[in-house]
């Protein structure tokens, strides 16, 4: 799954509550997510996004893997 953020020039992506994010660059503005590396659940993943005047701003992505 492909993840996107986007306003900034700094990114930062981590799982809310700790753990694997199973992200494949968690400083990248359009990470992907990998479902195949991700045992079944719900990840909160947070993005602090930070721009030319060290502005910040957060959010929260919530992706859901399903077992197969």
């Amino acid at each position: 799954v492909q993840l996107s953020a986007s306003g900034g020039n700094q990114y930062s992506w981590a799982r809310v509550g700790g753990g694997p994010t199973y992200l494949s660059n968690t400083s990248s503005p359009s990470p992907t997510f990998s479902g195949i590396a991700a045992p079944a659940g719900v990840y909160d993943l947070e993005v602090t996004v930070t721009d030319n005047n060290l502005c910040t701003d957060t959010d929260i992505v919530r992706v859901t893997v399903e077992a197969l």
